[in-house]
Parts: C-alpha cells; structure tokens; sequence
C-alpha cells in the first residue's frame, strides 16, 4: 500500500496536515489496514519514516507483529 502522503497517491486531499502531524494516526491507518485484511501476527519490513510507524503501531497492538525489520528508519 501507499501512505496518502506519497506521490502514488492521486487524490491529494485525502493527506490532511492538520490529523497527520505525527506517527500516531499513521500507526492507526496501519492497525486499521491489518484488521481490516485480517493480517497478523506478522513481520513488518519497513523502510524509514515507515519503520517509525511500525514501531508505534506494534507498541499499541504488539498482537499484531512477530518481528520488525527496520531499514534506515528515522530516529526522529
């Protein structure tokens, strides 16, 4: 999947600045994305800003994740 803020996504609208101002709705989207596809528990690969939210996301819901694998994710 694309997070809404990357240019795949056509609909630019749908990134708010004002809800996204942190990793925390990202987390949520991702949570929501894997209950919704009936994912878990599994390895989450993510790469920068995308491994942040997966650390936030398995934090709240560590059901959901075995591993992570974290590539140059942003200390940030």
């Amino acid at each position: 999947f694309d997070w809404l803020f990357s240019g795949a996504i056509k609909d630019q609208t749908l990134y708010d600045h004002s809800k996204y101002n942190s990793l925390d709705p990202f987390s949520d989207d991702l949570i929501a994305l894997m209950e919704e596809l009936k994912f878990g528990p599994v390895v989450f690969v993510g790469h920068s800003m995308s491994g942040m939210i997966g650390c936030s996301a398995s934090i709240k819901r560590p059901d959901l994740f075995t591993n992570l694998v974290l590539i140059a994710a942003s200390p940030r």
